[in-house]
């Protein structure tokens, strides 16, 4: 082979490889650059007593509160998380660290599931964390 189809080789190789990386990029951004979810506390795949109280308070926590733009609320009846199944939808400030849900949207031995997921401040959507939980009244 000689020195030229090396050199010829090598950056057709360089093209390729750097063609591929780019590959992944959306945008400006890169396919691997989705914040990461919020930390799920309570409740969480346990039964959630609503005895003597007015409001179950859903609690999380942020990895990275530094790019949190807020966050989107999301309860179900049931464990199948469609349209027909939503109770309730609420976006939250980016200090939200909680959210309370008047007892009388649960009904005693009901199963439901609360999803979260965590917007950057440039709009840029966290994986989906869910949990469900079965309801004691």
């Amino acid at each position: 082979m000689t020195q030229r189809s090396k050199i010829t080789l090598l950056v057709w190789l360089c093209l390729l490889l750097t063609a591929g990386a780019r590959g992944f990029e959306l945008g400006s951004r890169s396919f691997f650059d989705n914040p990461p979810p919020a930390r799920m506390l309570y409740p969480r795949g346990e039964t959630a007593s609503l005895q003597g109280k007015s409001a179950l308070e859903f609690q999380w926590s942020d990895p990275i509160p530094v790019n949190t733009g807020g966050f989107e609320f999301r309860l179900y009846k049931g464990y199948t998380t469609t349209e027909p199944n939503l109770i309730l939808k609420q976006n939250l400030d980016r200090d939200a660290g909680s959210f309370s849900v008047g007892a009388d949207k649960f009904e005693n031995g009901q199963t439901y599931t609360w999803t979260l997921k965590r917007i950057s401040d440039d709009g840029r959507k966290s994986d989906l964390v869910y949990n469900s939980f079965t309801v004691i009244k």
